[in-house]
Parts: structure tokens; C-alpha cells; sequence
């Protein structure tokens, strides 16, 4: 931060070396490090404790306090780097009114000479500016900004559009994308210089209170701001196995891969190594069979435990063939992959499965038929797979209509579908196989 660059530069990475994880988060479709430990700026004690941060309905709270007569600050950073786009924060609390000891900050930062900040303080003193917008290193002629605020209320909103060429700052009164009138900007700063920080795997989006020099807050009273909502861009990830390992309520972008079957409100995708597939929900999204695309959405979890994205933009890229994966009915859906519980991030298999997890890919598999129903179907090809209160065999969905040839009993077909799941009311997840249509179908031999 501004100010904190006054301390010695080994004093910072000393006390940096000693900031602790405490616990994740998810807040405005990211996930978030919850700071601890003791570590600049300030240095300070930081609190990874729920009642110093912690997100409900009304937005992610901040809170510095004071905890058996130590004083302890709040910060969280992003697990994922940020980029190029606009980094805009709803705020709650009279920022304009903090303690001249008290910092708000709002910002990205790699390294202390690749940093974007807004920030609210006084620095320790009794008079204005209490605000400033900063490219690091601050004390380069035309990197910093300082400014007064004075606000109408507990609402602001401040944000910074970070583009290849320049910075915009703005900071508005109430809880606006924009200004409703050309008088509404609180501040505002076009910054343009030569400090204008590269992209960079480094680089976080932070949100933090903290107290000048480790002092105590001159009114010896604790403070909470609330940051209600932020609209930040969202995490870049080429791979769907990248998508997969998020939590839900993230958002992601960038995310490249064939088609591999396609239904009126939803369809799937797999990677070029097929390692890799994920449903993609879309009501009426106009999405062929046999296309590249690139999705943007937020990552979910559907109720029978299967990762999707929730596609917000879809775009083509051109053709692409998927190829279905050759499997053994016992190894459909697999085991666990880098299944967290926490977010529900990563992918379940099937209950005692094992090996490959192919939940999402599309998949080719045989056997005969032991039931046939009305658009289902249970194929068994001797691994004698337990399913469904009882029946043997692997359930496949086939569409509602009547086949173009009649199945019995005993036939022994060949299946293509998407690899899925579907839980059972014992809480059980049992393979599925969710074909396109009846050419996905095709019947080897008679019984």
C-alpha cells in the first residue's frame, strides 16, 4: 500500500514471511484467502477469525478489533491472478468518517512496484486528504492521487478499469455501475504513466482494513466496513479441468472445447485429450453437435452432484469431432477427482468407483440388455453392476420416443453417451449414461 512503502523493504518481507492461510471464501464469483498471521502492512496482527471476515447477505465484512487487548485487522486476497477489465466495489460504511489510523484498501497488487490502489485514510493525521488513487511505486511524479471525500451516506461505489494503456479511477456516491449525472463522481483520474503493471500470475485482487504502524485506533473503537458486491473479471482458465477444480459461484472465462452432444437447454463439452468433459447449461443456447466453442459462466453443482457451467456467453470457434472414450461398464464415472468438499470444487465419481474419473466425457459402452423401460434402458456386460434398488446393469436415458427398431431383453448393444451421474435417495451416486439419440443405440446381435 501507499504509506506502507515507508518501512524498510526487509522489514516488509520479514513480516510477510509470516502471514498465515486461515481459510477460503467465496464472495462476487471468486474464491479468497482469508489473511493471518503477523505481516505488513503495518505491520499488523490479522485475524482469520469469522467474526474479523466473514460473507452473509449483506456482502463481505471487514473488521478491525480489538481481541484481549490486542488489535487484530481483516484482509482477504484472491486465490486466482487478476487481468485486464474493471475492478468495481460496492462499498457500506462512512469511509469518508474512518479513524486517521484506519485504512481502507481496495486493490491489485504482484510485488510493491506492480500494485493499483484505491485507498481510504488519513495516515495517522487529523486533517484531509482522506482518500487517493496510487500506481507503485507511489513516489514517481504523476502516480499518486490524493484526494478528500465527503459522502451523502453509508453507500459508495469506487472502481478502477485497468487497461493495457492506462487506469481509469472513479469514485461515485450510492451504488451505481456509472453515475446517473455528470455531477455525481465523487473523484476521478485517468492515469496513463509508465508504471502501468504488466499481467501477471502474481497479481491479486486485495480488499483489506488495517491500522497505520500497528497503532491503535485513535478513538480505541473497532470498525467494520462492508463491501456489498464487486464486479471484477472473471477467472481466465483454458482448460476444463481447470474449470472443474473451481468451487461453485465462480466465474471463469476462456474456456475452450468440442461439442460432444447437445440438448434443447444444455450440452456438453470434452477436451481435445478427452481427459476432460462438463455439461454447460444454456436455455436455447443454439449449440450444435461437432463445433468448438469458448464458454464464459459461473461454476455450479447440480443436484446429482455433476459440475456445470451456467454459460453467460457462448462463443464458436469452428468445427471440432469429439470421440467417445471406449469403457468398461465398471469404470464409468470413476473415482473421486480432486474432490474438495469445501465449494464443492473438483468432480465425485460414483460410490466405490475407482480409477479414471470420465464424469462429462463422452463414452462408448456394451453389454446386454436386462430391462428395458420407457426411455431407459440397463446394459450389463458382465461386471455385474448393482444399481437402481436392485437392477443390474448400467442405466442409460434414451430419448421418450420409440425406437427404430424394437429392444428386448438379451440384446447385446453398443451404447454412446455422456458419462453422468444421478443420485440415489440413500445419497448413493450410481453411473448413467445419457445418450443423443437412437443412433447412440445400436443393437450387435439378438438374444
Amino acid at each position: 500500500m501507499a504509506k506502507s512503502l515507508v518501512l524498510p523493504v526487509l522489514l516488509l518481507l520479514q513480516f510477510g514471511a509470516l502471514a498465515g492461510h486461515a481459510r477460503n471464501i467465496t464472495f462476487a464469483g471468486r474464491e479468497w484467502i482469508v489473511k493471518a498471521g503477523y505481516a505488513g502492512p503495518g505491520p499488523n496482527l490479522w485475524s482469520g477469525s469469522t467474526d474479523s471476515v466473514w460473507v452473509d447477505a449483506s456482502g463481505l465484512h471487514l473488521k478491525v478489533r480489538n481481541v484481549g487487548g490486542e488489535w487484530y485487522c481483516a484482509e482477504v486476497y484472491s486465490v486466482a491472478p487478476t487481468g485486464h477489465g474493471m475492478h468495481r466495489f460496492h462499498v457500506d460504511g462512512r469511509v469518508d468518517l474512518l479513524d486517521k489510523n484506519i485504512v481502507l484498501g481496495l486493490f491489485a497488487y504482484a510485488t510493491d512496484n506492480e500494485e493499483i490502489d484505491i485507498e481510504f485514510s488519513r495516515w495517522g493525521q487529523s486533517s484531509p486528504p482522506n482518500a487517493g488513487y496510487n500506481v507503485q511505486p507511489y513516489y514517481l511524479p504523476g502516480n499518486s492521487h490524493p484526494f478528500t471525500i465527503s459522502l451523502f451516506g453509508y453507500y459508495s461505489t469506487h472502481y478502477f478499469d485497468w487497461q493495457p494503456e492506462q487506469i481509469t479511477f472513479k469514485s461515485l456516491h450510492g451504488h451505481y455501475d456509472e453515475p446517473p449525472g455528470q455531477d455525481d463522481p465523487i473523484e476521478q483520474w485517468l492515469y496513463s504513466g509508465g508504471s502501468n503493471p504488466p499481467v501477471s500470475a502474481f497479481l491479486r485482487i486485495h480488499i483489506n482494513l488495517w491500522l497505520v504502524g500497528g497503532q491503535a485506533p485513535s478513538d480505541s473503537q473497532d470498525a467494520e466496513i462492508i463491501i456489498t458486491d464487486a464486479d471484477l473479471p472473471p477467472v481466465r482458465v483454458a482448460t476444463i479441468a481447470a474449470a472443474k477444480d473451481l468451487p461453485d459461484e465462480i466465474d471463469v472465462s476462456g474456456i475452450d472445447g468440442i461439442v460432444s452432444a447437445s440438448f434443447p437447454d444444455f450440452f456438453y463439452i470434452q477436451s481435445d485429450s478427452r481427459e476432460c468433459g462438463i455439461r454447460v447449461e444454456k436455455q436455447s443456447h443454439g449449440i450444435s453437435e461437432r463445433s468448438r466453442v469458448k464458454v464464459a459462466g459461473t461454476m455450479e453443482t447440480s443436484a446429482d452432484c455433476e459440475r456445470r457451467i451456467r454459460a453467460s456467453t457462448i462463443s464458436i470457434e469452428g468445427p471440432g469431432e469429439a470421440i467417445p472414450v471406449a469403457l468398461q461398464n465398471i469404470a464409468l464415472g470413476g473415482a473421486d477427482w480432486r474432490r474438495h468438499v469445501w465449494g464443492n470444487r473438483g468432480q465425485q465419481g460414483v460410490t466405490g468407483g475407482f480409477g479414471l474419473n470420465n464424469i462429462g466425457l463422452l463414452t462408448r459402452c456394451w453389454g446386454r440388455l436386462t430391462e428395458v423401460g420407457a426411455g431407459l434402458l440397463w446394459v450389463d456386460d458382465g461386471s455385474r453392476i448393482s444399481t437402481d434398488t436392485g437392477r443390474i446393469g448400467v442405466r442409460i436415458e434414451t430419448p421418450t420416443s420409440p425406437p427404430p427398431q424394437e429392444l428386448h431383453v438379451g440384446d447385446y448393444v453398443a451404447i454412446t453417451g455422456v458419462s453422468g451421474l444421478v443420485k440415489l435417495p440413500s445419497g448413493d451416486l450410481v453411473r448413467r449414461v445419457l445418450t443423443r439419440s437412437w443412433a447412440d443405440v445400436v443393437v450387435l446381435n439378438g438374444s
